[in-house]
């Protein structure tokens, strides 16, 4: 067989594996020249995934003609299904792909087929404030702004009063390809994803994993779990709905993947594509759960071959778990990776290297780092996968403006900040304990930071290691001691920034300054600008 893949990034990976083990001939098209899998394949074309025209010229000048076309994990379901359609290859109808790929027509389809959606109303033109107003306030407060035609929430807002929808609705329109965006009814409740192979008229849902969405008023996914948590009255739930949205759609032969939530009213679909999913779900958890390769099972249907027992049906039965990593503000400086040594710990991507630029998320491909754990028992599975996370450092360089402002300044009250307190709770943590010159003095002795440890006062914001654990940990590494006097405030508001990160750069600028003569200086106008 000949398989036409389509992206060569790390979510195509998979499909590079499997194609392999069957022994299939390998073409790759991507707009990136030097994409991750290139090296892995038998033909590459420098083509743009968009350039539907281009790519079915490429796929028609194929020696040996191709047998089949694929893509999971990238935005281009349409292109694959435009290729395969005008070529006469298996796959789902041209239409049917564009039904699952633009936001509001796929929530009109659905809507008209009786599949439960949010209220929506799409924005064609630009409409000033009013207008958008009288929008919202139909549709009731809060709501959430998107574009029709982008994927990892990029672009993504909830907004919450009026005067944050003309921003959002810009931002949305700035992420859409074609400048086209829609307001929809926000969908309170735990969302899920599923994958699923379509054929002989039937629907095969083949594993749902819990989403675990953080960071409002962003939806940024910090990780996923599988098996899910669901009960089984609430798992058919989802299936159920899933299924009529992939019949409504017209995904009649080949993958999909849905967004489903249960709110009050029941399950509401929120997103389906007519692929496999991303995020290192499909190619990743579900084989370390499930030990199916259900990669394999799609690229068979993109060929016209039907799944064999062998690629559906489980040979174990485990938890997985996909956790990220989330940066402050700044220059990436140095990365020190030592995720891979945790036992159950089976992949970890590190996406930055010195040098890059890293921000804070606002969108699902914006993070530093993702781990992916395998283990007997669920929580065992969460456990080593952020655990792993704090094995994970991403040193940004000192003296950059933007991240001393959020270590040091406001980060501890923004959406991102991994410990959450309120203000209150923040504003009354003691500025400094002692003497603030003979905190300084320890400072220039050199040696660990003197803290007072008030963990028993940070609780969680995301699922993380215990603030405790980290904490101890950060003493245990000698970059901390518990003292008095302590830089308590000044300590506890990087802590609560930028977790281990923020407190890694705190500890190398003041060795920064130290080494220049300038902490005094230094520390008075960040660490204690309020002091006498």
């Amino acid at each position: 067989m000949h398989i036409f893949l389509l992206g060569g990034g790390v979510m195509q990976v998979p499909a590079v594996k499997a194609a392999r083990q069957m022994g299939w001939r390998i073409t790759m098209a991507d707009g990136n020249g030097s994409c991750l899998a290139r090296p892995l394949v038998d033909t590459f074309l420098h083509v743009d995934l968009r350039d539907r025209p281009g790519l079915l010229a490429a796929a028609r000048a194929c020696s040996p003609s191709i047998d089949g076309v694929f893509t999971a994990g990238t935005d281009f379901s349409t292109s694959v299904a435009f290729v395969s359609e005008a070529m006469g290859l298996p796959g789902i109808p041209y239409a049917a792909a564009l039904n699952a790929t633009d936001k509001d027509r796929m929530r009109n389809v659905l809507r008209s087929a009786g599949v439960p959606v949010p209220d929506h109303v799409p924005l064609t033109r630009e409409m000033d404030r009013a207008e958008l107003r009288v929008v919202a306030d139909a549709l009731g407060f809060p709501v959430v702004v998107k574009p029709v035609d982008n994927m990892g929430a990029r672009g993504v807002r909830r907004v919450d009063i009026p005067e944050e929808l003309p921003g959002a609705v810009d931002a949305a329109r700035s992420s859409s390809g074609t400048h086209r965006c829609l307001i929809e009814s926000f969908l309170d409740g735990p969302e899920f994803s599923l994958d699923a192979l379509v054929f002989d008229g039937e629907v095969h849902v083949t594993g749902i994993a819990d989403r675990h969405i953080y960071f409002p008023p962003y939806f940024v996914e910090m990780g996923h779990t599988m098996p899910t948590e669901a009960g089984m009255e609430e798992r058919l739930a989802l299936e159920a709905v899933f299924e009529r949205a992939i019949g409504a759609l017209g995904i009649s032969h080949g993958s999909a993947k849905g967004d489903i939530f249960l709110t009050e009213q029941g399950a509401v679909v929120g997103e389906v594509a007519a692929r496999l999913s991303g995020g290192y779900m499909s190619g990743w958890t579900f084989p370390n759960a499930y030990g199916i390769n259900v990669t394999k099972a799609a690229l068979r249907l993109a060929v016209g071959e039907r799944p064999g027992p062998d690629v559906l049906e489980p040979s174990r039965n485990e938890w997985s778990a996909e956790r990220a990593l989330v940066s402050a503000p700044g220059i990436v400086d140095a990365v020190d990776n030592r995720a891979g040594t945790l036992p159950g710990i089976t992949d970890v991507f590190v996406k930055v290297t010195p040098g890059d630029a890293v921000t804070l998320p606002t969108n699902n491909v914006e993070k530093v780092a993702n781990v992916i754990s395998r283990m007997p028992d669920r929580e065992g599975a969460v456990s080593v996968a952020l655990d792993a996370l704090h094995l994970i450092d991403v040193d940004l360089r000192v003296g950059v403006p933007e991240t001393e402002d959020f270590v040091f300044g406001h980060g501890a009250t923004s959406p991102f900040r991994p410990y959450g307190l309120t203000g209150n709770q923040i504003d009354a943590i003691p500025a400094v304990t002692g003497e603030v010159d003979s905190v300084v003095e320890r400072l220039l002795s050199g040696g660990p930071l003197p803290v007072t440890d008030r963990v028993s006062a940070v609780r969680p914001r995301y699922p993380t290691p215990p603030p405790g654990g980290v904490f101890a940990r950060l003493v245990q590494e000698s970059l901390i001691v518990v003292s008095e006097p302590g830089l308590d405030g000044a300590f506890w508001r990087t802590f609560l920034a930028a977790g281990r990160q923020g407190v890694r750069y705190l500890v190398r600028t003041v060795a920064h300054h130290r080494a220049r003569g300038t902490l005094p200086a230094w520390a008075r106008r960040w660490l204690w600008p309020t002091a006498p």
